[in-house]
């Protein structure tokens, strides 16, 4: 009997979860899932395994090691439904280690307040803003 209730209570626990994940994944804002650059759109967003330079500090910060130089970097990419991301990244390669810092910058202007059919209530504008750093070594 105790076997059957653990395991009763870790499926709800289950279901409820995975609810709120699709719940999650209905909501809003899926401009933030959009790649830092157009390089990384260019490959499908398939970036975690290729070095950018300085720009993977957005997507996979130990690919910083992979460069041979430093590099810096720096983007404006116009996206569907007037989403704009602006991002500026710099990379310092050194024998063993890289320092890299970034901004990545992404807004969208315009989307439509409704809480009901009719006419909208009015508009408003969503604007991020991230600062990273990262510090990566080879061993």
């Amino acid at each position: 009997m105790n076997t059957f209730l653990r395991s009763t209570f870790f499926l709800s626990f289950l279901l409820m979860f995975t609810g709120q994940l699709s719940a999650q994944n209905n909501a809003g804002l899926q401009f933030l899932t959009i790649g830092p650059n157009a390089h990384s759109l260019s490959i499908s967003e398939a970036h975690t395994a290729v070095p950018l330079g300085s720009n993977s500090i957005f997507t996979n910060p130990a690919n910083l090691m992979l460069s041979e130089k430093s590099s810096l970097a720096a983007s404006y990419t116009l996206w569907i439904g007037d989403t704009q991301n602006t991002q500026a990244s710099a990379a310092i390669r050194r024998e063993n280690h890289t320092f890299a810092v970034g901004i990545l910058s992404s807004l969208v202007d315009d989307i439509t307040v409704r809480n009901q059919a009719g006419p909208p209530e009015g508009n408003f504008s969503v604007r991020y803003v991230a600062v990273s750093g990262a510090y990566a070594r080879q061993f």
